[in-house]
């Protein structure tokens, strides 16, 4: 999708009152603010897969945001894992949980 058209849906979001926006499925954790005109903050969060990762290549001009960027894949249950989101009608928060933390906090429920 074209900046333009990412910039354009970020700004209508922003001014509809949106606080985030949650994608996945990137194979890395990623995310950032848009801030629009009048100073409204707009977070964008992209969770990766919970299975396969990729690093980001270590070649100096790869985009990570393209093929080039792509580094090796790992499968690692330090690595993967999923996001927790909260959702109150004062706030919208989350973490990023791997699947180790999972089998920790949820080991005595067999």
């Amino acid at each position: 999708m074209p900046q333009s058209v990412r910039g354009r849906l970020l700004h209508l979001a922003s001014e509809a009152g949106v606080k985030a926006i949650f994608a996945g499925h990137y194979h890395r954790n990623a995310g950032g603010w848009y801030t629009d005109p009048s100073g409204h903050k707009l977070e964008v969060i992209t969770t990766t897969a919970i299975g396969c990762q990729i690093n980001s290549s270590r070649e100096p001009d790869a985009d990570p945001l393209e093929l080039s960027g792509m580094g090796d894949f790992v499968i690692d249950e330090t690595r993967s894992g999923l996001r927790q989101v909260d959702v109150t009608e004062e706030a919208v928060s989350h973490k990023f949980i791997t699947v180790a933390e999972m089998m920790d906090r949820y080991a005595n429920l067999e």
